[in-house]
């Protein structure tokens, strides 16, 4: 009742319903009831994930990706770059070692889940059109199949940019001296 009332209350103020949703689950999980809900809910988690899973697939149009791979690749390429650029630059700034920053930024590198409800609520406000909404749900659903390619990829440009430079890797088990912090 609190999840749907909270969904009601953001479709009413012209927000997405499950924006709403989720600021009822941030609201509980912050409460002495997470634990009990939590607990209740775990017979259901299973179906549910598997729903949205279902659902992520049923939102992916593979002939628009096919007819416009070019364009696709080229922004998937520039979201999970720019992002992983920045997410490894914010975090060495925040001072972490900077094995640690590389391997998190690229981690964070692609495009979360709720990027979903992002672009669904773009679209209801009109500042998305039919070929932004396939490109970006095209762009999100690559991101999220590519990520563990993708942190493969980095940690071995990581380590040959690191064999270059030092002439040897740091194994990733390994936690960082402060020499190489």
């Amino acid at each position: 009742a609190f999840c749907f009332g909270w969904a009601t209350l953001s479709g009413a103020m012209g927000l997405s319903t499950a924006y709403g949703a989720f600021l009822s689950g941030l609201i509980i999980g912050n409460s002495n009831l997470r634990a009990a809900l939590h607990e209740a809910a775990e017979p259901i988690q299973a179906i549910l994930l598997m729903v949205f899973f279902l659902s992520i697939g049923l939102l992916i149009d593979a002939d628009y990706i096919i007819s416009n791979w070019q364009q696709v690749t080229l922004v998937l390429a520039i979201v999970t770059i720019l992002k992983t650029t920045i997410n490894v630059a914010i975090l060495h700034w925040m001072k972490e070692p900077w094995q640690r920053a590389f391997h998190s930024g690229v981690v964070m590198g692609q495009m979360g889940e709720f990027s979903f409800i992002i672009v669904a609520a773009g679209v209801a406000a009109n500042a998305i059109g039919a070929d932004g909404y396939r490109l970006m749900i095209a762009v999100i659903a690559l991101s999220l199949l590519i990520s563990p390619m993708w942190l493969a990829i980095a940690r071995r440009l990581h380590d040959m940019a690191l064999i270059r430079l030092v002439g040897s890797a740091i194994p990733h088990n390994i936690p960082p001296t402060d020499e190489e912090r």
